[in-house]
């Protein structure tokens, strides 16, 4: 059961689920490639979750991230930017820093020729229709429709929200993609070429929200 769990830890909303076709993505080739109904709904906004952890935490670390997880978590497949958490309870968390690189892109550096940047992905998947008018750029439009084909993917429980506080915008959608119960993504200010992306694998939403509420940007210089 553990190697079936880590597998579906493993799981990525970041590519496009469709083939590229004699060099031009399949995503710009065709009008079709976000039917689900999620497509022309947007996040509704809500409060910043609070941290109020009462409970024994430990410290995660990305290079520009770190949180607050639950303590007796077994971390699989730890790197710098990458930590798979699994509870004795077979729940778990899958918490990773993404650039550009970590995308399954058609287009080689979409990001870097395109005027989006890392932090712009959420932001398209959460607050923008599939019935509103199209970047005109090759490369903006391939970014957007990325984003919006996989809002359609994944967000099948139609319950997809945003959260903001100072610099960091909290994206949080509610899903039913295997074990994974909620897709979380996290951007900040002063970090537009990269994003946290929190999974969580049936923590309790109240935990949960506790682990989102911790999220906390590293400074360049001092740190902590």
């Amino acid at each position: 059961m553990k190697s079936i769990y880590l597998k579906y830890l493993g799981v990525l909303a970041l590519n496009s689920l469709l083939i590229a076709c004699a060099g031009i993505p399949m995503l710009l080739k065709t009008d079709q490639y976000c039917k689900a109904e999620v497509c022309n709904d947007i996040a509704v906004t809500r409060s910043y979750p609070k941290l109020e952890f009462s409970e024994q935490t430990e410290v995660v670390k990305t290079p520009v991230f770190k949180l607050q997880v639950p303590i007796n978590g077994t971390i699989h497949k730890s790197t710098l930017t990458k930590k798979q958490i699994v509870y004795p309870n077979h729940t778990g968390l899958l918490v990773e820093q993404v650039e550009e690189k970590d995308f399954m892109l058609d287009i080689p550096k979409a990001f870097s020729k395109s005027r989006f940047k890392v932090s712009d992905y959420p932001a398209i998947m959460f607050l923008n229709r599939l019935q509103q008018p199209e970047p005109a750029d090759y490369y903006d439009r391939y970014i957007w429709r990325l984003a919006l084909a996989n809002k359609g993917n994944y967000f099948n429980s139609g319950r997809f929200y945003i959260s903001k506080m100072n610099d960091f915008n909290l994206y949080h959608a509610e899903v039913q993609v295997g074990p994974i119960t909620d897709m979380v993504f996290i951007t900040v200010k002063d970090a537009p070429d990269v994003l946290l992306k929190i999974y969580n694998y049936g923590l309790d939403k109240e935990v949960f929200n506790k682990v989102l509420a911790s999220v906390v940007s590293i400074p360049v210089r001092g740190g902590f």
